[in-house]
């Protein structure tokens, strides 16, 4: 959207005023008006083309400057035509924000965004490395019961010399590990 005033408007009636703005708007719209926006757009778009590209945000960061370098550019033109305005967006919150500030302010938003979902995706990564981390713990467990050295030998119930009786139980045959010994133990 474009605000726009007479640069002198004098002591016009209130119906001169609105001829002359009218009058003025004619000339500057197509001057002044479609070659901004028209830049403004192609810069936008390169810039989000160059940042999909590269998934950084650093080729946007560069925007709200060429904005600032157009506004210059749209005043000097307006002014060709005795016309003080500018460039602005109107935002659903009601807010009015000239072209700089309004990139500035998506630019600061998408930062806030991507550093949100970096921190999600870090997040997401340690968790994942946990959870991997757990499988291969269950996977030691399991497979510790599962992969048990099949080289096994059954003790019977026998008596220790201090009176203690120990049960019968499977004990497994040395080997060049401990790994798969039942209950890890390193039986000899």
């Amino acid at each position: 959207m474009i605000q726009y005033d007479l640069a002198k408007p004098g002591r016009l009636t209130p119906a001169e005023l609105a001829r002359r703005e009218a009058a003025a708007a004619k000339g500057f719209s197509p001057a002044c008006a479609k070659p901004y926006a028209e830049k403004l757009h192609a810069n936008v778009d390169a810039a989000a083309e160059r940042a999909k590209a590269s998934g950084a945000l650093a080729p946007v960061e560069t925007l709200p400057e060429t904005a600032r370098l157009l506004d210059l550019e749209f005043d000097r033109c307006v002014a060709k035509f005795g016309v003080v305005g500018f460039n602005f967006f109107k935002l659903e919150d009601g807010r009015e924000l000239r072209a700089p500030e309004y990139l500035s302010e998506t630019i600061t938003s998408l930062r806030a965004w991507g550093d949100a979902r970096a921190t999600v995706a870090n997040e997401q990564q340690v968790n994942t490395a946990l959870v991997v981390a757990s499988l291969a713990l269950v996977a030691v467990a399991v497979g510790g019961v599962a992969n048990v050295n099949s080289d096994q030998t059954h003790v019977d119930q026998y008596r220790r010399r201090d009176g203690t009786v120990v049960r019968g139980h499977w004990r497994t045959n040395p080997n060049e590990t401990y790994f798969d010994n039942i209950r890890g133990c390193t039986c000899s």
